[in-house]
């Protein structure tokens, strides 16, 4: 067992900052401010988060801390200044590349006060290993935000779309409705997920509707333009196969057109 106290604080630094990462690491906001904390307490008096713009042309300051939390907001205006007035008198201070298998998003600038011990090799190594996990950290949850954000956006385009949608499973359990499609009903897209088709519309409705789903499941392929009578109801249904970016089927989406006379039906309601 290697007892050396250098080697036993690098890894004990290494294993507590990346718990601490574990605990944000869905939201971006949290991940940068607990890199800047960790590197503040880890490897110096203060640190400041540097992330590449999105046009790559400029280093955008995101977060800053200091072991004095007081003076949070003073170190953040000294960060928005460096780029146009130099080091604003840092001496000394390290800038660790953010960095990890081959992609750089930004940089980290540790610092010291004046009168701090200088930065050691060991500094450095621990510097470079924690910034490593906080690039791993910052990337993940980046790109967590942003798919969150387009399934926002893509809910809300379903949410008021004027026609139904809905995905189902393998064995025609629902994943995903809109409200258009459930709207008349007076039921909430909430309560769908998880259900199977049977066990929420009448059971002519759920012969046709597995018919739909066995048919594009059998050939893989979509199924456009299938006409669903049922009673003073008629939908057409465009539906389509849902793999995987390896190609396996996990599913079928359908989009679903009320055509039904208005006339006998007021509202167009749909039968689910």
């Amino acid at each position: 067992m290697n007892s050396d106290p250098k080697r036993l604080s690098y890894w004990r630094n290494l294993a507590e900052a990346s718990r601490s990462f574990a605990e944000v690491a869905l939201n971006y906001d949290q991940a940068v401010e607990a890199v800047a904390r960790e590197l503040a307490n880890r490897v110096g008096d203060y640190c400041i988060v540097r992330l590449n713009s999105d046009d790559d042309q400029q280093l955008d300051v995101v977060s800053c801390a200091h072991f004095d939390g007081s003076r949070n907001n003073e170190l953040f205006k000294i960060a928005e200044s460096l780029h146009s007035e130099g080091n604003h008198g840092l001496e000394n201070y390290l800038v660790v590349p953010l960095a990890a298998v081959g992609s750089e998003i930004g940089e980290l600038l540790l610092g010291r006060e004046a009168g701090g011990t200088r930065y050691s090799d060991d500094d450095v190594l621990l510097a470079r290993g924690l910034a490593e996990r906080a690039t791993i950290l910052i990337r993940d949850a980046r790109r967590y935000q942003k798919q969150r954000f387009g399934r926002m956006v893509l809910d809300e385009a379903l949410d008021s779309a004027p026609f139904g949608f809905v995905v189902v499973d393998l064995d025609c359990r629902y994943i995903k409705v809109n409200r258009a499609l459930t709207r008349p009903s007076g039921r909430d897209p909430a309560l769908y997920p998880g259900k199977k088709v049977r066990e929420m519309v009448p059971p002519q409705m759920a012969d046709a509707v597995e018919e739909v789903v066995d048919l594009v499941i059998k050939t893989g392929k979509p199924l456009l333009g299938y006409e669903l009578v049922f009673g003073p109801f008629h939908q057409i249904f465009n539906s389509y196969p849902v793999r995987t970016p390896d190609g396996t089927l996990m599913g079928v989406t359908s989009f679903v057109l009320d055509v039904t006379d208005k006339s006998r039906t007021p509202g167009g309601a749909f039968p689910i």
